[in-house]
């Protein structure tokens, strides 16, 4: 599990606009 936190935290530094963008559509995960 913390793989995959640690991917999502590099995901959101790298690219935040395509972050932000999936988030909204799966703004129920968080």
């Amino acid at each position: 599990m913390t793989e995959l936190i640690i991917m999502f935290a590099n995901w959101k530094r790298d690219n935040p606009d395509e972050f932000l963008r999936w988030a909204e559509e799966h703004w129920f995960l968080f």
